[in-house]
């Protein structure tokens, strides 16, 4: 017989003694196989039931996900007003929809821009097309006079200029589009500018019948900045002015110089800028 002995020395009441334990190694060895058998059976079970589990919690905690999932499946470019479901704001899925929402609201933002600035563009480019096709079609149509025939020349090139100022307003939203600009800062002369601007504009003027007349300093009037962009930002101001001036109006273009302070101004006699749309003064078109 074989026994596995403890011994432990103690002082008990000033007498020292000696503890011994003694257990038979067979009893010691059928529990440990007991606890083992035990443990072989327990495990697998435990671990098929925490699999389970966590298999089940996974489950439940990604459903919020799968139905946000299904509900951005549902959404295209037609549908771009739908938006996720938001349950709880405050823990994760809830952020993440709010923070899907949001974008999903920029990207329709940017798409009804798009639509807007291609309906807007589609009918900038027709009308002066559809008036080139019409004078064209009546000179062909009819005899005319040589001095007709000037007049019907003379429109379809006052149309061509229109297009050229669309067709240039186009290409440089398309090379800003997305990038910063490239500006290259020279000295300008903002008389200069100004009375290139109205020689360019001076058929489109004339259509109209409005007279456009400046009044600038003599000397030059000078600042630093981009010649293109200015002069392009300057056609734009003078166009509207002529586009909206009633015909035999005078619209006046002047400029001076105060220190370290230029002006060039534009002072033309329509009714103004509704107040209702002031905050889109600085849209495209």
């Amino acid at each position: 017989m074989h026994l596995r002995l403890l011994q432990r020395r103690v002082v008990l009441e000033g007498q020292p003694l000696i503890l011994r334990a003694a257990l038979r190694e067979d009893d010691f060895a059928r529990g440990l196989r007991v606890v083992l058998w035990v443990m072989a059976g327990a495990l697998p079970v435990a671990l098929l039931l925490a699999g389970a589990s966590g298999y089940w919690l996974a489950g439940r905690g990604l459903m919020p996900i799968q139905r946000m999932a299904g509900e951005a499946e549902r959404i295209h470019a037609e549908r771009l007003d739908a938006r996720l479901p938001v349950v709880n704001r405050f823990d994760e899925t809830g952020r993440l929809a709010v923070a899907f929402n949001a974008l999903l609201g920029r990207l329709e933002a940017a798409f009804e821009q798009l639509r807007q600035f291609t309906a807007d563009a589609s009918h900038e480019l027709r009308t002066p097309l559809t008036v080139i096709r019409s004078v064209g079609e009546m000179g062909l149509r009819e005899t005319h006079s040589v001095a007709e025939y000037r007049d019907i020349i003379g429109t379809m090139l006052e149309e061509v200029d229109r297009l050229t100022l669309l067709t240039t307003m186009l290409l440089d939203l398309t090379r800003s589009e997305g990038r910063r600009p490239t500006m290259d800062r020279v000295s300008i002369d903002l008389c200069e500018l100004a009375a290139d601007a109205a020689g360019f504009l001076g058929v489109l003027a004339e259509e109209a019948r409005v007279d456009v007349r400046l009044d600038l300093p003599a000397e030059p009037v000078r600042t630093y900045g981009d010649w293109t962009a200015l002069r392009q930002a300057f056609i734009n101001l003078l166009d509207n002015a002529i586009k909206h001036s009633p015909p035999e109006s005078v619209v006046v273009v002047s400029g001076f110089e105060s220190g370290s302070y230029v002006e060039l101004s534009v002072k033309d006699s329509g009714p103004g800028i509704p107040k209702n749309e002031l905050p889109f003064i600085f849209d495209r078109f």
